[in-house]
């Protein structure tokens, strides 16, 4: 948020070098790429809630096979 909050000042505060700033992209975009595939592993099973159906199964391909709760992650 301070980057944000920043650039809109154009760069007045200069609080953060330009590696703090890139290694905050990079969590951030990289966090939404494991919410990306998450979802997209999930497809029809996923939901923005918890719960458990009948028919259901633990997911074991995709993101899942190597992380076990990677929109947490």
């Amino acid at each position: 948020a301070i980057s944000i909050y920043e650039w809109s000042l154009n760069g007045k505060l200069a609080t953060q070098t330009n590696l703090q700033i890139t290694v905050g992209y990079l969590l951030h975009f990289g966090g939404l790429y494991l919410r990306v595939l998450a979802i997209d592993t999930l497809d029809r099973y996923f939901t923005n809630e918890v719960r458990v159906g009948s028919e259901w199964k633990l997911i074991r391909h995709g993101i899942y096979k190597y992380i076990r709760h990677p929109s947490y992650t």
